[in-house]
């Protein structure tokens, strides 16, 4: 409290849900579940703060009498809501002499600020044009708010004759997007991108055949397309640019011309391609299963 920091406090959560469930025909059901979810004094890392960069003098001190050079700290800052509904539609039908049956289902989330809680001592500083050294970390916000996807949607289909299973099945992921890490203020006086992961649709495939009640064979591709998320390149491509350039061009014409080298941001896009997002990114995968159960 010295240094004007707060101290944490228990994040406090009130929700509300509603569901529905119909069944026009003994061939059709159909879910939806609908929810609302508050939560008051959320818990977030703060921004990254430094002597110098309209800090206050307690924190300053603080940080000198203890050797630091910069803080970030656990902060109840935000109040967010939380809006969602999750929608799941089954059909069976007797084909052709086996069973068909089909399952879509889908969720769609959404996540908003409905206020931010900044200590006095700290909103002349969140209220600065330095987005990498604000109370309230655009990151952490933009983690919460966009960093899943808005939506998901699986449309699954399976056909069943005899000993033999055939099953396919597509899954949609919704964007993603939030702010790549912000470079060091004292080197550099912009933020970082907003990357922008477009959405993806993952195909699976499976075949299973049961010679026996006790024993059963999958032959099964997951992902049979070999689809990957955008890697952090193409994310910064997709997105904004540091500094308020219109174009990523503009913004790396920039950073060599004050430089003199490329610009190394999206942080890490050298060391890790691709970004743990909407999906897996090791791609396609094939495999066979075999399994013998005992009856015990």
């Amino acid at each position: 409290m010295q240094a004007g920091v707060p101290d944490l406090t228990p994040e406090k959560s009130r929700s509300a849900s509603a569901g529905l469930v119909l069944t026009p025909t003994p061939a059709f059901s159909l879910t939806a579940d609908a929810y609302q979810i508050d939560i008051d004094d959320r818990i977030t890392l703060s921004g990254l703060l430094r002597p110098g960069f309209g800090i206050s003098p307690n924190l300053t001190q603080t940080l000198a009498n203890n050797r630091v050079s910069q803080a970030q700290f656990f902060t109840n800052d935000l109040d967010t809501r939380t809006r969602g509904i999750d929608l799941v539609a089954t059909y069976q039908h007797a084909l052709g002499g086996g069973q068909f049956s089909a399952t879509a289902a889908g969720n769609f989330t959404r996540t908003t600020t409905r206020r931010q809680n900044v200590p006095a001592t700290f909103r002349s500083l969140q209220e600065d044009d330095n987005p990498t050294t604000n109370y309230i970390d655009p990151r952490q916000v933009s983690l919460i708010e966009t960093g899943n996807p808005a939506s998901k949607v699986l449309l699954g289909l399976n056909y069943t004759r005899g000993k033999i299973s055939l099953g396919l099945r597509n899954t949609y992921f919704g964007e993603v997007r939030y702010y790549d890490v912000a470079p060091d203020p004292t080197v550099y006086d912009f933020g970082g991108y907003l990357l922008v992961f477009k959405p993806r649709t993952v195909t699976d495939l499976l075949v299973s055949f049961q010679p026996t009640k006790a024993l059963s064979f999958t032959l099964g591709a997951q992902n049979l397309l070999n689809v990957k998320p955008n890697t952090l390149d193409e994310a910064a491509s997709n997105g904004v640019a540091p500094g308020g350039f219109a174009t990523r061009a503009q913004f790396e014409q920039y950073f060599q011309n004050r430089y003199g080298a490329p610009s190394p941001f999206p942080t890490n896009r050298d060391v890790y391609p691709y970004a743990p997002v909407q999906m897996g990114f090791n791609g396609a995968l094939l495999y066979l299963k075999a399994v013998y159960s005992l009856g015990l």
